[in-house]
């Protein structure tokens, strides 16, 4: 697991166990020292395409494996379904 160090010196905890969120701390607190300011930085302009809806059917009940630190643990199985759009078409 990385670890990145806060201002203070201590160090940042990656709670949810994902390796590049502890990066990204460091960096965006460089970011704001270094006097470089967000309203400088350009948009990407991006255009959004609708390519399919998804429908699927689950199957019922879940299985549960329990609880943990981070809550309740279900897997939830995907049984079916099918994928239909302007641009993609298909079953589950």
């Amino acid at each position: 697991m990385a670890v990145g160090i806060h201002p203070d010196g201590s160090g940042a905890h990656n709670k949810h166990k994902q390796p590049g969120l502890a990066f990204r701390q460091p960096l965006l607190w460089a970011l704001c020292v270094s006097g470089h300011q967000v309203q400088d930085m350009k948009m990407y302009n991006y255009e959004l395409e609708h390519i399919c809806s998804v429908k699927v059917t689950l199957q019922n009940p879940p299985e549960v494996i329990g609880p943990t630190p981070d809550g309740l643990r279900l897997n939830i199985y995907i049984t079916g379904g099918e994928v239909r759009g302007p641009r993609l078409n298909g079953k589950v």
